[in-house]
């Protein structure tokens, strides 16, 4: 599996630039050679990186969501990203994954594939032809619970994740993030592909952290971003495929 990380700086301030920023950056990973067969995205996309952001609508949540699947659809490959669902009255992060038809196959934290109405939902992994896939939202999970419990070799979890500006998510989220960035146990078994926006004030203590790398099965890092910076870093994975 070829696998791009973008490490990019969202807008909270401007949907249009925010909009307008992801475009550019898809297209970049994308137009790659050799093309990548998954994007992955921050967390937060569709609300310039603040997770659970208020006075955000529901019609420019659903906006950016279909841009993504656009883009997934127009260059043939799988796209990750941070996005909002409507749960109730509330917005609820979510870390999901676009096939190459633009359809949403993985949605992190789900343990079923109906919901009590028996409206379809995506399973919490998707066998593909580029491998097993699942996903993973930091502020909600840890990699060793069983929420991605799976007998298969060589899958892939994806966790794009985003600063909060609540502090208890915060706080859960660099817990994930630092668990899955020093070697140890934790998350051993598979490849852990972890991505947060690209904090340009290197004023602030969080911008020293890597935020953005690859984990390989034995917990080594097998590619990290410079912290601060926009990068889009291209990694090949020896996963094979689970269609």
């Amino acid at each position: 599996m070829r696998i791009a990380l973008l490490q990019i700086q969202l807008d909270p301030e401007s949907r249009a630039a925010n909009v307008q920023a992801l475009r550019s950056a898809i297209d970049r990973a994308a137009g790659a050679t050799p093309a990548p067969d998954l994007l992955v995205l921050p967390g937060a996309c569709d609300t310039g990186g603040l997770p659970g952001r208020t006075g955000a609508r529901y019609s420019d949540l659903a906006a950016v969501r279909a841009g993504l699947s656009d883009k997934a659809r127009e260059w043939g490959l799988f796209i990750a990203a941070g996005l909002h669902a409507r749960r109730a009255e509330k917005f609820e992060h979510q870390v999901v994954i676009f096939d190459a038809d633009g359809d949403i196959v993985v949605r992190s934290g789900l343990h079923a594939t109906t919901t009590d109405d028996g409206e379809a939902i995506a399973p919490q992994w998707c066998p593909s032809g580029v491998g097993r896939l699942g996903a993973l939202d930091a502020a909600k999970d840890e990699p060793t619970t069983e929420t991605l419990v799976t007998d298969a070799t060589s899958a892939m979890v994806v966790v794009s994740h985003a600063r909060s500006v609540a502090q208890r998510v915060s706080k859960l989220t660099d817990r994930t993030v630092d668990l899955l960035r020093a070697p140890g146990d934790c998350g051993r078994g598979k490849f852990w592909a972890v991505v947060g926006a690209a904090q340009l004030d290197p004023n602030k203590q969080e911008a020293t952290k890597v935020v953005t790398f690859l984990r390989g099965p034995d917990g080594v890092l097998l590619g990290s971003a410079e912290p601060c910076t926009e990068t889009i870093l291209h990694l090949q994975v020896p996963i094979e495929p689970a269609g």
